[in-house]
């Protein structure tokens, strides 16, 4: 994360969760059962079902698991480097909310900054097995 902190993260592809599966079929090896996928945002119960429903019916014959991107980092990153079973999908929001009460609008963009470089340095490391999109 160190090596690219400060790079520009507008590179990263907007997708829609339809092509965001499109893309995944296309990559994904028929060795891998399992299906992570990872949001870099704080997402309600309602765009939780939505990813998780649209991942299972596009990948049925697959174990689908959704998961916050903090949490997934603290406890399971380190496993999935030796992990060959399982495909990671990890995405950001098109937008953050940028005002939020009681944080400052400078603190709370560094945060998102953060975020964001998170997500495209745990992207690099697993790159062979993963992908990464802003979620339109």
């Amino acid at each position: 994360m160190r090596k690219i902190e400060g790079s520009k993260t507008d590179d990263i592809v907007s997708l829609k969760l339809a092509q965001v599966i499109h893309e995944v079929k296309g990559k994904i090896s028929s060795k891998q059962k399992f299906i992570e996928v990872v949001l870099y945002l704080y997402p309600s119960k309602e765009i939780l079902k939505k990813v998780s429903q649209a991942f299972n019916k596009a990948f049925g014959g697959r174990m689908i698991f959704v998961f916050v991107g903090s949490d997934w980092n603290h406890h399971s990153y380190q496993a999935a480097f030796a992990d060959k079973n399982t495909f990671y999908v990890f995405l950001l929001a098109s937008n953050y909310n940028d005002c939020v009460n009681g944080i400052s609008k400078e603190t709370l963009n560094k945060n998102i900054a953060k975020l964001k470089i998170i997500s495209k340095a745990t992207y690099l490391t697993l790159e062979d097995k993963s992908l990464l999109f802003r979620l339109v």
